[in-house]
C-alpha cells in the first residue's frame, strides 16, 4: 500500500532501476504516430536533510534507449540525436523539490543543459520511497532537433518513474 508524502523523508537514497520506470514519447510521422520508448540502464543518488530540502543525480545510459524497432533505436543512437558513441550518459540534476511536490532541475543532454520542472507525486512504498512525474521536454532546446522534412512534431513527454531505498 502506497502513503502520499508531503517531502522526501530524510536520508540519504539510492535509486532501484529495476524497479522503476523512464519513459518517453513523441510524435512522429507528420504528428500521426506516438514513438514510444524506455530507458533501461540508470543510476542515481538522492539526499535529503531533516527540513526537506534535497538535493540529486540521475544517470541515465543513453544506449539503453528501447523503443521496439531496433532500426528506430539506432537511429536515436546516432550523431542526429543522442549521439551515444560519444555521449553515453544524460544526466539530470535534481536542485529542489518544494512541499507543494513540485521540483526543479536541469537535463543534460550531449552539450546542452536545460531546465526541467514539473509537478512530482512522493509516494511511500514499505521502506522505499517512489518520486512520479510526467513533464515536456523541448527537443530543439535539448539539441535533438534533427527533423527530416517536418516528421517529428512537438515536445517529448517524459515519464519517470523513480523507485529509491535507503542507504543504511
Amino acid at each position: 500500500m502506497a502513503t502520499t508524502l508531503t517531502s522526501i523523508p530524510a536520508g540519504r537514497w539510492v535509486v532501484d532501476p529495476a524497479a522503476g520506470k523512464l519513459a518517453f514519447s513523441s510524435r512522429s510521422m507528420w504528428g500521426l504516430l506516438n514513438v514510444r520508448g524506455t530507458f533501461s540502464r540508470y543510476t542515481g543518488t538522492l539526499d535529503a536533510d531533516a527540513d526537506g530540502v534535497a538535493r540529486g543525480e540521475l544517470v541515465v545510459e543513453t544506449a539503453s534507449l528501447d523503443t521496439g524497432h531496433e532500426k528506430r533505436d539506432e537511429h536515436l543512437r546516432d550523431d542526429d540525436f543522442f549521439a551515444a558513441a560519444a555521449n553515453p550518459t544524460l544526466t539530470f540534476t535534481l536542485a529542489s523539490v518544494t512541499d507543494a511536490a513540485t521540483f526543479s532541475g536541469a537535463l543534460r543532454i550531449r552539450d546542452k543543459e536545460i531546465p526541467i520542472a514539473g509537478p512530482l507525486v512522493i509516494e511511500q512504498r514499505g521502506d522505499r520511497i517512489v518520486l512520479s512525474t510526467d513533464v515536456k521536454v523541448d527537443r530543439m532546446e535539448a539539441g535533438l532537433g534533427w527533423n527530416k522534412a517536418g516528421m517529428i512534431r512537438g515536445p517529448a513527454k517524459l515519464h519517470a518513474e523513480v523507485v529509491l531505498s535507503r542507504l543504511a
